[in-house]
This record gives C-alpha cells, structure tokens and sequence, in this order.
C-alpha cells in the first residue's frame, strides 16, 4: 500500500486535506459567541448563543449559573419561568460545581445571556480523552511507515 517511491508525496498530501479540512471547519463554523454579541448588541439581541466549549458549573443560585468557559467565567441569568427541568434525568437542583455542561442561551440587551435549554455532561471529559486516540494511532502510522 505505502511503496518507498511516494511515501514522501503520501504523507506530505495526507498532511495538505488535514489542513484544508481543519481550515474548512474553522471558516463553517456558524456558532455565534459571546464576544460578537458585545461587540454588536443591537445586531445580536434575541440571538441563541451556545456555550460548550470546556464548559463547567463554578456555582449556581436561584437566578443565575456562572460558567467557566475557555473564553472566561461567563454569568447567565436563569429566567424566572424557566421549567427546572434540565434533562429527563436532571434538574437545577441536580447541579454540582465542576461538572460538564452544554446550554442553549439567549443573548439579552444590554449585554447578557438568558437561559434557554441546559445539558449535563458528565462523560465529557471522558470524551474527549477517546477522541484523542485516533490521532496518536495515525501519528503512529506515520511515523512507521
């Protein structure tokens, strides 16, 4: 399969599409963030604003969740008729600082996020440590090749 005559030219082309698809996935990207909201609040008033990127609870009280994101602590504002459900097997009660979480937002005028859907995600670290493994394997085979 790998010959030594294009091993060069295979990896050097394997090398070439992982750049062109993490390029292409980073310009697709379509998820709004916090700071474009700032930036542009008018613009942006009503928007949904997900947060998941290394999500995890830092505390919780009755009107509000603060988040620490990798972008920074992040308050959002838990409305009033907000259901307490947060999943089928969850609810705000059910939340403990340090966990894993994935939240749907609304971005508010002047400038803050309104609860809208909440996740718990306690296998998510564990999830990102497997994803991991694909990489190392074809690091692996690079390198033995």
């Amino acid at each position: 399969m790998f010959s030594d005559r294009y091993r060069k030219t295979k990896i050097f082309g394997l090398i070439i599409v992982l750049g062109l698809l993490a390029w292409y996935s980073d310009a697709a990207r379509q998820t709004l963030t916090l700071s474009e909201c700032l930036e542009n609040p008018e613009l942006y008033a009503g928007r949904e604003v997900p947060i998941f990127l290394e999500a995890r609870v830092l505390g919780i009280t009755p009107d509000c969740l603060k988040v620490s994101q990798i972008t920074g602590p992040i308050d959002i504002v838990i409305p009033p008729r907000f259901s307490g459900m947060v999943s089928s097997f969850a609810s705000l009660e059910d939340i403990k600082p340090g966990q894993s979480l994935e939240a749907v937002t609304l971005f508010r005028l002047p400038g803050y996020l309104e609860l809208k859907e909440l996740r718990i995600a306690p296998l998510r670290p564990l999830k990102i440590i497997v994803s991991i493994f694909p990489a190392i394997i074809v690091f692996i085979i690079l390198i033995s090749v």
